[in-house]
């Protein structure tokens, strides 16, 4: 299975051994002699799946209303794809008449909001993460492909993708995309003279989401260019909404905010998902900008790409506390994608003479774009303890790095300055890494002198 080979082998028998008896001796005899005779009593399938979740959550030590609220106090604010009031309602339902789909979909949110060595029960994070794979691979033989399906698949590959599985996390991520053209998420919606049921809603950002991880996790991979089972968007396309704005709409009688297309950059009123959306999109450019082969061209490109994300990167953005996290995905690959083309501007500079100008604006423009990553790191660092750690994305992770390597070839700093900014950084990641896994596994930069030995082996692709 994806993702167990990073295990050795003695704890990844044991974990698979651990996981199988788990799901053996959670499936009642009444489904086993119905084995070889399909179709199996849609009934019969469902109470299976709501058995099997839940004998797993207990085992794990975790309660459904914790579970719940945990996951829309924290993951919830930087990935808009379930509606609370329709997960609730699920919840509220799930020992008279859950779906699988759903069993599946409340285990998968068990596990992105499982943290290590915290107090559980017998079960491990680990365990408890091969045991929802297997339980995801039953449901889907058993079970027609759904929205809710969809979201366990989106789920699985996040949690992947944050303990540092990248090679797993592009698998699920494009079995996620496969069921989302299945499900027929990739059609636009119909347009109506009122505004979008709220399930058509979660449809389209469970669409946009499986295009912007798709493209976030292939970068972690050892192979970069792999391909993408998802489309690359147009400038014409509307933006995902944040759900519980619409949510909020919807109840209180007022019209939900107008959508926008991915070519409103200049537009102050686009909502946090939407804005890394755009920024994902932006990246996308920046990397095809990057591998044309005429130089002109690319710089033509990266030239107005670059004029395009320095507007996206100032953005008023709310700061308040209840904001935390909500604005961390777009800023984050806004700045991946900001890195990636100063980087490309910076190696042409040194190979082709005549481009001093450009050369400085792009050391300037990096100099930029570390200094505000320095402050997010400080602002988190003096936060801290004010919020819950799940609220930011595991994805900020990266950006810190870049931050990292790009102060180590900085010579515009002092001894001291220079020693501050790495201070916060190291705090940050250190802190990440208490939360998600693939943080706490990011390289770190050494000492001061260390530092200017950094050579271009670190690459923002």
């Amino acid at each position: 299975m994806p993702g167990i080979r990073n295990i050795s082998g003695d704890n990844r028998l044991s974990l698979s051994i651990r996981s199988s008896l788990m799901l053996a001796a959670s499936f009642p005899p009444s489904l086993s002699k119905h084995s070889s005779t399909y179709p199996l009593d849609p009934t019969d399938i469902d109470e299976t799946f709501r058995r099997q979740v839940t004998r797993i959550l207990s085992s794990s030590g975790r309660h459904v209303d914790d579970i719940s609220t945990r996951y829309f106090q924290g993951v919830h604010r930087w990935m808009s794809v379930i509606a609370p009031s329709c997960f609730l309602q699920s919840v509220s339902d799930f020992h008279s008449t859950a779906l699988a789909d759903f069993s599946i979909l409340l285990l998968s949110v068990c596990l992105i909001t499982s943290r290590p060595r915290e107090p559980e029960g017998e079960m491990d994070q680990e365990t408890l993460y091969l045991t929802t794979k297997m339980l995801f691979a039953h449901v889907q033989v058993v079970s027609p492909v759904s929205v809710t399906m969809i979201q366990a698949a989106l789920l699985i590959a996040v949690y992947e993708w944050a303990q540092g599985l990248a090679e797993a996390a592009y698998i699920s991520v494009g079995v996620c995309a496969r069921l989302a053209f299945a499900a027929g998420l990739h059609e636009p919606s119909v347009p109506s003279k009122g505004p979008l049921p709220l399930y058509e809603v979660e449809r389209r950002n469970v669409w946009w989401a499986a295009l912007v991880w798709e493209r976030l996790i292939v970068c972690e991979t050892a192979q970069v260019d792999k391909p993408l089972a998802t489309p690359f968007p147009n400038l014409q396309d509307d933006l995902p909404s944040q759900i519980d704005l619409v949510e909020y709409s919807y109840s209180s009688g007022i019209p939900p905010p107008p959508l926008e297309p991915v070519s409103s950059f200049y537009s102050e009123t686009v909502g946090p998902f939407a804005q890394e959306a755009q920024a994902a999109y932006l990246y996308h450019r920046v990397n095809q900008a990057i591998r044309m082969e005429d130089t002109i061209a690319a710089q033509l490109e990266l030239s107005q790409l670059d004029g395009i994300l320095q507007s996206v990167l100032r953005r008023p953005v709310c700061r308040s506390e209840a904001a935390w996290g909500m604005y961390c995905g777009a800023f984050a690959f806004s700045v991946r994608a900001m890195f990636s083309l100063h980087q490309y501007i910076l190696r042409q500079s040194t190979e082709h003479i005549g481009l001093e100008t450009l050369y400085k604006a792009s050391e300037a423009a990096l100099d930029t774009t570390v200094t505000l990553v320095v402050d997010l790191a400080r602002s988190f660092n003096k936060h801290f303890h004010q919020f819950d750690a799940d609220i930011l994305p595991p994805r900020c992770s990266h950006l810190i790095v870049a931050a990292q390597h790009l102060l180590a070839s900085s010579d515009a700093m002092s001894y001291k300055e220079h020693l501050a900014d790495v201070h916060e950084i190291r705090l940050m990641l250190q802190r990440l890494g208490q939360r998600w896994k693939a943080a706490g596994t990011r390289p770190h930069v050494g000492t001061f002198c260390e530092m200017h030995t950094v050579t271009d082996q670190f690459s923002l692709q």
